[in-house]
């Protein structure tokens, strides 16, 4: 009887102590993703991320590469920035949750740059290339909306 006991707290034990382990190397909640090593990089090491991921999926030239490389470092100055300002603002406590105008505003402003950043590419982007990098758009958006579907319903 005792050595039965003790056999299954070592068992539950041992079990414990593996699955701490491996949560330390999973993404999402259990540990680091992609948004948080990428909020450590400044905005030059985000760009050259971003355009040399993009040269991978669309064979880019260089000189392709250095124009896309210059939308992508004047969008990621541009995000840092406003996380500053916000930061600032909540360091201060004068931060406070946007009105329903104030949201409206970011979503437009943000959809405005979004749609100006796509006529820009597809200005520099042959055809091809500008289909190959709406359908990886499109793909993208769809894992981050399962992504966040499968994390509302984990939270209930």
């Amino acid at each position: 009887m005792m050595k039965t006991l003790l056999i299954w707290a070592l068992v539950l034990s041992t079990l414990t102590v593996t699955a701490q382990q491996r949560g330390q190397f999973k993404r999402g909640p259990e540990g680091p993703g992609k948004m948080e090593m990428m909020q450590d990089l400044n905005p030059e090491e985000s760009a050259i991320l971003k355009t040399k991921r993009m040269t991978l999926d669309l064979d880019l030239s260089d000189s392709q590469y250095d124009k896309i490389y210059q939308i992508h470092l004047k969008n990621a100055q541009h995000r840092q920035a406003r996380m500053a300002e916000i930061k600032k603002q909540q360091d201060e406590g004068t931060w406070t949750r946007p009105s329903k105008e104030e949201r409206f505003k970011m979503m437009n402003e943000r959809l405005d740059k979004q749609i100006a950043t796509k006529k820009e590419l597809k200005n520099i982007l042959d055809d091809e290339q500008f289909e190959r990098w709406e359908a990886n758009a499109k793909q993208a958006h769809k894992k981050r909306d399962m992504r966040k579907h499968r994390s509302k319903r984990s939270r209930r």
